[in-house]
């Protein structure tokens, strides 16, 4: 499960081959994780997905259109204090295989929009951990303190996402 990345306007680029190796990258003497602004991700997604980029305080933009988490089971922490961070794309990101989302946005306190696919977002909150999901994002619509995943739903609903209906992309790669 190898997958490409590209930060801060391609001044670092590479492959690597699972979570140790990304959060290994992202911690090392660069700090790349305090000062990374931009992000894109292509390929496969690990199973486990947990802190992938916690702590990114200044990240405003990540591109994960050709990141497939289609087998990803662990997305906490995700995103959790990235705090500049104030809209996520997660149309194509199929969450239906996931089953703890655990602090995911925790702390991303400038957060004001996170759009999913309706097709590929997990909607068996039942079956989730969403313990903390949306923790310290005060800046969505809607927010009113709670905090799991009982506001994973659409905006319109009175959740916090905005729910779109976007093609699935499924992505092979060679």
């Amino acid at each position: 499960m190898a997958f490409n990345y590209s930060i801060n306007d391609g001044a670092y680029t590479g492959t690597c081959n699972n979570l140790g190796e990304w959060n290994n990258l992202i911690n090392d003497g660069r700090q790349l994780r305090q000062y990374m602004v931009e992000c894109t991700l292509k390929g496969t997604a690990p199973d486990d997905i947990t802190q992938m980029f916690q702590g990114c305080w200044e990240l405003k933009s990540i591109d994960l259109t050709e990141f497939d988490t289609s087998n990803t089971r662990q997305m906490n922490s995700v995103f959790s204090n990235c705090h500049s961070l104030e809209a996520i794309d997660l149309t194509s990101c199929d969450t239906r295989n996931v089953n703890s989302m655990l602090y995911m946005f925790d702390g991303c306190s400038n957060l004001k929009t996170i759009k999913v696919n309706k097709a590929t977002w997990n909607k068996n909150s039942e079956a989730v951990d969403t313990y903390y999901m949306f923790w310290g994002c005060e800046s969505l619509p809607n927010y009113d303190g709670t905090s799991d995943g009982t506001k994973a739903i659409d905006k319109s609903l009175g959740g916090y996402l905005d729910v779109v209906t976007a093609p699935t992309k499924y992505y092979k790669y060679y």
